[in-house]
């Protein structure tokens, strides 16, 4: 074999690149749906000869180090002797009674712990984010839900998962759910509205629909009939909105939007500072009534008939959850079980993710 460096040098740096290579490919199979064992089984059997030679750089024999790897002496002679053809490079100066390094394989040494203390490094990774340990969750949900429910939730789910991350997004149910046909989200929760035909879904709750008056109103009744809705200054809502979306369903919506006002808010939260500024009553669920931005605010249930917004968790079939987002799924139907809610919502006890 040469001599001199320039040759020799070429594949060490080469395989000093690697471990980026490596790293880099790893990372992306650990954020994709590729199968990653197959991707780890790969690059496994190179990792096998840099591990016999750190063993044999270690113990300074080839007998002690065969018997460490569970492996024959012939064996891993062998092993080394194809490592160092591959590598184009003598690693070993071999002895009657001891093995030593060369130059080259002194100055590979570093290179090789690093690959493999990475590489190990990253299998675990991989173990974990499999297992739901860390990782990223997208999720979409209303503000209603989303400031009733799930800070509590979130806050017992972070302390038992720190290294997943959460991200939420805020929009009404029609929007909702075409963000999960459109995968741009792990799982949605959100009235069931547009095509859910690619959706598996899951019933949460239910919470009745009512009028918001402002804190400190007075003379109000227990409930409010349908029929008598014409007699308030009921605020205006989206036609593509959940609340719209539960009054079409009892055929009543086309009716009442001819008797609502004429402040139209998307916004919960700008909804009920209108309330309270007294430009009128919101028509709500019972999960806005819950909030902390709510607190004071007066509501009275419909009824005749009693009118219901439905809540479910929805996520494409084809895809299903992964391991983080099914950890997170099951645990807000597991902080939902442990609430007591008002008497106007109603929660799904029979939930089986």
């Amino acid at each position: 074999m040469p001599s001199h460096d320039g040759p020799l040098l070429e594949p060490l740096v080469l395989l000093a690149d690697s471990c980026s290579i490596v790293l880099f490919v790893l990372s992306i199979a650990l954020k994709s749906r590729i199968d990653k064992f197959k991707l780890l089984n790969a690059i496994v059997a190179s990792i096998k000869q840099i591990r016999a030679f750190l063993m044999v750089s270690e113990t300074g024999s080839f007998t002690r180090s065969a018997e460490r790897l569970f492996v024959t002496q012939p064996a891993l002679t062998r092993a080394i002797k194809n490592f160092e053809a591959e590598m184009g490079v003598r690693l070993f100066v071999r002895g009657t009674r001891s093995v030593a390094l060369t130059r080259q394989g002194e100055r590979f040494l570093p290179v090789a712990q690093r690959l493999v203390r990475e590489f190990d490094s990253a299998v675990a990774d991989l173990h974990e984010e499999s297992k739901g340990y860390f990782g990223n969750i997208h999720i979409a949900t209303g503000a209603a839900f989303a400031c009733a429910m799930l800070p509590a939730i979130l806050r017992d789910f972070s302390r038992d998962s720190p290294r997943v991350k959460v991200k939420i997004e805020d929009a009404n149910s029609v929007g909702i759910v075409q963000m999960v046909n459109s995968a741009s989200v792990d799982f949605g929760i959100a009235s069931l509205s547009g095509d859910v035909s690619r959706l598996t879904t899951h019933r949460l709750l239910s919470a009745r629909l009512g009028l918001l008056f402002a804190p400190g109103t007075t003379g109000v009744p227990r409930s409010i009939p349908v029929r008598d809705l014409g007699k308030y200054r009921v605020m205006r809502f989206a036609p593509d909105t959940s609340i719209a979306g539960a009054l079409n369903s009892m055929g009543i919506v086309d009716s009442l939007v001819e008797k609502l006002g004429g402040v139209e808010v998307s916004s919960s939260a700008v909804e009920l500072a209108m309330v309270e500024q007294g430009l009128g009553q919101a028509l709500v669920s019972g999960l806005t009534a819950m909030n902390s931005y709510a607190r004071g605010f007066v509501f009275v249930p419909l009824a005749e008939p009693e009118v219901f917004r439905e809540l479910h968790l929805c996520y494409r079939s084809d895809l299903g959850l992964s391991a983080q987002a099914m950890g997170l799924a099951r645990a807000i139907v597991d902080g939902l079980s442990r609430i007591e809610p008002p008497e106007h919502i109603a929660l799904a006890l029979d939930v089986d993710l």
